[in-house]
Order: C-alpha cells, then sequence, then structure tokens
C-alpha cells in the first residue's frame, strides 16, 4: 500500500515567545576589546551612523573569524583530483595558491547554487509585496504562503519550465529505479504516476513492483505475484488509485491500491480473442482500449469495467493511444496505415498511410501540442501535426524495428527506442526537429530497451532493459541541480 506523501509544509514556531525588549547589558573596556579582536564586531552586528539630518544605519564588513597562516603557503593540485577538475579554466590549470582554490570554490558554488551569498546578509532585503507596501523576505514568504493556500491553482503551473534547448541534452544517470528489487527476466512495462514520486514496473516473471522515486534510494514500497499472468502492460486508471495489469490471457487483475485488493476481471471474453497483452489508458484513466486480434480494439470503463464500445480496423492493429483531450483514438496496423477514431461515436474520423511505412509498430501522441508520431519496421519516425497527413519531421536515426514512442509531458522533447539492438535509444528536440546528439552514449549501458516512460513533470525518465533493470535519468532542464 503506498503511503500518504507528508505535509507540503511545516511551520516552525521556535522562538515564538517573548518579544519584549531586554536590558542590554554592561561591559568593561577589556571585553568590548576582545570581542572586536575575536568577531571584527562590538556590542552590535549592525553600527548606527547619527547624521545631522537623520541616522543612516551601515552594514558593517565582517572581518575573518579564524585565518590559518599555513594556508598562505598552500597548493593545490586540481588536474590529478577528479573531483577537482571541473574548478579548472582551462586544460593547462595544474597546481593553484590556497586563494586561487578559494576564489574557484566560490566562484564554482555561486554557479551551482544560483545565489550570490545574499542569504548571509546582516541587513534584510526588502521587497515589493501585495498592494504595493514593502516586506522583508520572510514577510515575503509568509504572504506568498498565504496566498497558496488560498488558491487552488497548480503548483506546477507556478514552476514551469520552457522548452529545453535544442542539440545537448543536460541529463545525468542516478541510482537504477529498481535497484532494491529487479525483475527476474525484461521489463516489459513501466509507468510513473501522476504525483511523479511512485514507479511501477511489471515482467514476464509475473510480479508487479511499486517504487517511491526519490533519486537516490528509491525504496520498494510494494510487490505483487500474480502467479497466472506473465505480465505485458501495467497502468495507472481513475486518476493513479488503481493499477490495471494484462498479459497474454483473457482476462486481466486490477489492484487498489488504497485497500491492496488485488481482483481478477474476465469482461473480455467475446470472439476468438486469444488474449491481450496490451492495452492504453486514457490520461484522466477513465477509459481503457485493449488492443485485440484482426484489428478489433475494445473500449473499457475504468470504474465498471465494463465495454463501452468496439473499434475495428482492416489490418492486426500493432498500437493505439488516446488524443486530443481523450475526445479521439489513434491506432497503427500492419499494413502502415493510421487511423483517427472518435471515441463517443466510435466512427473512424480520418485513415492515412503512415509516409514511407510498409509496415507500422507503434505510435505516440502528445496531448499538449496536437502531435503525434508513428514508428515503422524500418526504424523511421516520421512527426504528425493532428490533421496534416504529411509528415512535419522525419527521423531516420535508427535503422531496427522502433518499438515504443514516449513523449514528455509538456510534449517538447519525444523519445523513441527499438529492442532489436543495445542502445537503439533517441530522444529528439520536437520544436526544432533535432535529435541530441549528446545522449546516450555506448557508457551510458542502456542496454535492450523495452519500455520508457517520462515522469510527469520530466524531471525523470525511466527506461527498462532486458537485464530486469530500470534506469533512472535526471533531466536537468526540468529538475535544476
Amino acid at each position: 500500500m503506498i503511503s500518504e506523501d507528508p505535509p507540503l509544509f511545516s511551520v516552525d514556531r521556535a522562538g515564538s515567545g517573548d518579544k519584549s525588549e531586554k536590558p542590554i547589558s554592561s561591559k568593561t573596556h577589556e571585553e568590548r576589546l576582545l570581542e572586536e579582536e575575536v568577531f571584527g564586531l562590538g556590542d552590535s552586528a549592525i553600527f548606527v551612523e547619527n547624521d545631522k539630518e537623520k541616522d543612516v544605519v551601515k552594514e558593517p564588513k565582517r572581518a575573518s573569524v579564524w585565518e590559518d597562516e599555513d594556508d598562505e603557503g598552500l597548493a593545490v593540485d586540481v588536474s590529478s583530483n577528479k573531483r577537482l577538475r571541473k574548478l579548472r579554466k582551462t586544460t593547462e590549470d595544474k597546481v593553484l595558491s590556497s586563494a586561487d582554490y578559494g576564489a574557484r570554490l566560490k566562484e564554482f558554488h555561486r554557479r551551482v547554487a544560483g545565489t550570490k551569498g545574499a542569504w548571509a546578509s546582516l541587513k534584510p532585503k526588502r521587497v515589493q509585496g501585495h498592494g504595493g507596501t514593502e516586506l522583508s523576505e520572510d514577510e515575503s514568504d509568509n504572504e506568498e504562503l498565504q496566498k497558496l493556500k488560498q488558491s487552488t491553482q497548480s503548483i506546477m503551473k507556478k514552476s514551469a519550465h520552457g522548452p529545453p534547448p535544442q542539440g545537448v541534452l543536460d541529463i545525468r544517470r542516478l541510482r537504477n529505479a529498481n535497484a532494491e528489487d529487479p525483475c527476474r527476466s525484461i521489463v516489459t512495462t513501466l509507468q510513473f504516476h501522476r504525483d511523479g514520486n511512485v514507479l511501477i514496473v511489471g515482467g514476464l516473471d509475473k510480479t508487479l513492483r511499486i517504487f517511491s522515486i526519490d533519486g537516490e534510494t528509491n525504496p520498494r514500497k510494494h510487490g505483487i505475484f500474480l502467479r497466472d499472468l506473465p505480465i505485458h502492460t501495467a497502468k495507472f486508471t481513475k486518476g493513479g488509485d488503481e493499477i490495471v495489469v494484462a498479459g497474454e490471457r483473457k482476462y486481466f487483475y486490477q489492484f487498489d491500491i488504497q485497500s491492496s485488493a488485488v481482483q481478477k476481471i474476465s469482461t473480455l471474453t467475446d470472439g476468438d480473442e486469444k488474449g491481450f497483452r496490451k492495452f492504453t489508458t486514457s490520461s484522466d484513466g477513465q477509459k481503457l482500449a485493449f488492443l485485440g486480434y484482426n484489428g478489433r480494439i475494445q473500449l473499457l470503463s475504468a470504474g465498471s469495467k465494463q465495454k463501452i464500445g468496439l473499434v475495428k480496423m482492416n489490418a492486426h492493429v500493432k498500437d493505439a493511444v488516446f488524443s486530443n483531450e481523450d475526445k479521439e483514438l489513434l491506432s497503427v496496423g500492419g499494413d502502415g496505415n493510421v487511423y483517427r477514431w472518435d471515441v463517443r461515436t466510435q466512427k473512424c474520423i480520418e485513415r492515412h498511410r503512415d509516409e514511407g511505412c510498409v509496415r507500422g509498430t507503434t505510435i505516440g501522441s502528445s496531448m499538449r501540442k496536437g502531435l503525434y508520431a508513428c514508428g515503422s519496421d524500418s526504424g523511421v519516425l516520421n512527426l504528425y501535426e493532428r490533421g496534416n497527413p504529411t509528415p512535419r519531421k522525419s527521423f531516420l536515426n535508427l535503422t531496427t524495428p522502433l518499438d515504443g514512442i514516449e513523449f514528455s509531458s509538456d510534449g517538447e522533447i519525444c523519445a523513441f527506442f527499438s529492442n532489436t539492438l543495445k542502445s537503439a535509444f533517441r530522444v529528439a528536440h520536437v520544436g526544432s526537429g533535432t535529435v541530441f546528439s549528446n545522449w546516450p552514449t555506448e557508457a551510458t549501458n542502456l542496454r535492450r530497451t523495452f519500455c520508457a516512460d517520462f515522469s510527469p513533470g520530466n524531471g525523470f525518465l525511466a527506461t527498462g532493459n532486458d537485464k530486469g533493470n530500470v534506469c533512472l535519468f535526471r533531466l536537468h532542464h526540468y529538475a535544476p541541480r
């Protein structure tokens, strides 16, 4: 059972006692001299200078509390230590003096932390508050907290990022998401929860694993063993409160996250279907689309698990995805044709051939951009705008059949992969129509990728491979260092 998140805010009430003024203790002349010698200050951290017209408050320049004479002759080798090489400005920098070394460290901290040390200022910074009043930073923080409590606006909207720069992807590998409990088979499916801190992982070892993702330890929270179902697809439904698990069977399982109850569902027994190894869900998790044989796609309600519709293609259906705010369903067949279905009427709105495609293999959709992408057995990825059968861009970076396409939640990044070859994984910058050139590399060691997913905030990218591992990466454009 997934534990509840801790409170978003906590109020520190320490020091909220009596605010009354206290008498200033008297000090001898020798005590004042000793304080000035040790701390560089007298009785007060702020000195008041009397002017003829008004008192002017000045912030003093703080003296160093301690200076070590041995540091003056210190020499630091920054070329041999891997952790210190980032302090070099040129490759010729090898040994730095203590003063240069300290200056480089301060410069590196400012660059990484994004601050110039304003928090250490003795004089509180004044900012403009609501209604034009002048507030201190602490008062401003309290005002923002009150505004946040009074608003239902999404927190994510306040921290939205623009599109990432093209060319180079700022990405870093983290500890494997399932390092605590790797799969004993191929990782066939994975998906992030809508909150972004929970990941489900499934494979042919018949076990569904649930992990809490923090980028460091990624602890395992729950595991479900289904002895009669090798898992091919597992997805969150009903707003993330339930997980549906399917395989090469005429039935599937649902797992209630709150009660940890597992239920077997057998509502897909009509026709000559041998099993439903693949299905897709709407973005709100309220509708399911199970891919069958002979081009049939059965639509189910996520709440009742009863059929609400059926659409049929002219060829074997390879993949499907909801689009256009879940009003439409896109599907691609083995004959290379792409279908657009109206979910309400279950009628085909449009059909076109994926350009240059002989056999279609996979399809992906971006909810925000009105774009979708089709993959074929030749490894070509075609990017389309909804309603236009001519590709906006074709990516020819892979040469083996594509097995998956995933868009980031903002639609600015598209990942596509093939499980035929090792490291056959590429990430495209949608806006410019280019592929990031710096990642992945041979050292990335993705192995053969069978599934992938972006977290809702795009801060994480997870990929499942043939060794049972889920590789986890941090995208620093969406999650700054």
